[in-house]
């Protein structure tokens, strides 16, 4: 885990007697943007891997799926460039309906009156492939 930089090695410990340990500690430049889709917003929040929020926006949802994601990426975008100093390591979403797990596809979401929809495809084309 240290050599993946998950892990940061801090400083020597003192105990009064043994060996001197070295204090470890999650390494806060790495972060993950998640993204809780509720019924009428989207909650869109960068966490350090402590689970401290470092930033929190609300978006509101409209009933057309394409413009909601494409709403929820350029929110996703203003947090990244304002963090562009962190190394982001993920995005996880929650949605408040059915997922295939196969083709990462909104199935059913009764709440949201949304149809079947992609989710991936969104996501990848124009946020995620930014990230390399």
């Amino acid at each position: 885990m240290i050599a993946e930089k998950w892990v940061k090695e801090g400083a020597i410990a003192r105990r009064p007697r043994g060996r001197r340990p070295t204090l470890l500690s999650l390494n806060d430049e790495l972060v993950i943007l998640t993204v809780d889709v509720r019924p009428k917003q989207a909650i869109v929040a960068l966490l350090d891997l402590n689970g401290r929020f470092l930033a929190r926006e609300v978006v509101p949802l409209v009933s057309d799926p394409g413009s909601a994601i494409s709403k929820i990426i350029l929110c996703m975008e203003a947090i990244r460039a304002n963090y562009l100093h962190r190394s982001f390591e993920g995005i996880g979403m929650s949605m408040p309906g059915r997922i295939d797990p196969e083709s990462q596809r909104l199935v059913l979401a009764p709440n949201l009156k949304w149809a079947a929809t992609t989710l991936k495809v969104p996501y990848k084309e124009r946020w995620v492939c930014r990230l390399s």
